[in-house]
């Protein structure tokens, strides 16, 4: 403090008006910069947010197209005639075996499934069908348990890990639809379907449909294990497919764990990913106990944000620096 009043009143003057000027550019900073910054990533969380509403749309689109098929196919003549002779006599004859495989075949390839099958009350597989990339797939208990617990009267879902031959773990989705007799609605069978979860196409779709940005598929398994599925960033739309990004997994997982808790509700985060700061949403999709839990995250860069701050930092110290070198001068 003696130093300040051994100076010449000159430097003392300067010294004022350098700190006065100084705590102007600090308040104008607090006041002013961080309000903007604040609003402009509370703007961009809403769009990620609405982002990944549309992610989740075309999630459950890959699903949608096979229950109402299902449904109505459940309800068609030649395959209620047909799961009814196997509840009378336990069997069919050949005749009746290739009826009900032709029935399937066609399923297959006109909803582009992976599995198709009629299941009997006891669970016995009265006929499947497998598409050629994935003969090894089977129904795991998954598909009894679902049935055992239901009201079997109604269109269920399930879903789980099967191995391959390869020993490749897959997530198959599985829809349920009961074969009744009428009038009465006794049930006969179960028409079963099920398809591999196409998660990267999932996300190609998305990214197409709302450009660059970040999005994932995740799983929690009843392990506990999260494991990445699927995953894409885009950084730039006009560049070719050189910039796209696959398998990139999160360096945090704690956004996950927190989707996990919020059932079902959408939760924001401000990550590192790929070395800059991302908003990223995630949401996880509703399951039945004792399945694999599907999340899904969308994000988006904050690098004009941090331009943006660059710009009102440069700005605001430029014109600190012009009114203290006036005072000077002046």
């Amino acid at each position: 403090m003696q130093r300040f009043y051994n100076l010449p009143i000159q430097s003392k003057n300067l010294l004022g008006v350098f700190s006065t000027k100084l705590l102007w550019l600090l308040g104008l900073i607090t006041f002013v910069s961080y309000p903007v910054i604040n609003t402009g990533l509370e703007i961009l969380s809403r769009q990620v947010q609405s982002e990944l509403t549309v992610t989740e749309i075309i999630y459950h689109h890959q699903f949608k197209q096979v229950a109402l098929h299902s449904h109505t196919k459940s309800q068609d003549r030649e395959i209620i005639t047909l799961s009814q002779g196997y509840q009378q006599r336990k069997f069919l004859n050949s005749k009746e075996k290739e009826e009900i495989e032709q029935i399937l075949s066609e399923e297959l390839a006109r909803l582009d499934l992976d599995y198709t099958a009629v299941i009997s009350q006891d669970f016995q597989t009265i006929s499947s069908v497998n598409s050629a990339d994935f003969a090894s797939i089977t129904p795991g208990k998954q598909i009894v348990n679902q049935i055992l617990a239901s009201s079997q009267t109604k269109q269920l879902t399930t879903s789980e890990f099967v191995a391959t031959r390869d020993n490749k773990s897959l997530l198959v989705h599985y829809t349920l639809t009961p074969i009744l007799k009428q009038p009465n609605q006794e049930l006969l069978a179960w028409l079963v379907c099920g398809s591999v979860l196409k998660s990267q196409e999932i996300i190609d779709e998305s990214l197409i449909a709302l450009g660059n940005g970040y999005g994932a598929i995740y799983v929690h398994q009843a392990n506990g294990e999260l494991t990445l599925l699927s995953s894409r960033k885009q950084v730039d739309l006009s560049q070719t497919e050189d910039v796209m990004i696959t398998d990139f997994d999160l360096e945090e997982i704690s956004l996950l764990n927190t989707a996990l808790e919020s059932q079902g509700k959408p939760v924001v985060a401000h990550l590192p990913l790929d070395s800059s700061r991302h908003t990223l949403v995630a949401k996880s999709l509703p399951h039945n106990p004792g399945e694999p839990a599907i999340i899904i995250v969308r994000g988006r860069e904050e690098s004009f944000f941090s331009t943006l701050i660059g710009l009102l930092l440069y700005r605001q110290i430029a014109l600190f620096a012009l009114a203290l070198t006036a005072e000077i001068i002046l």
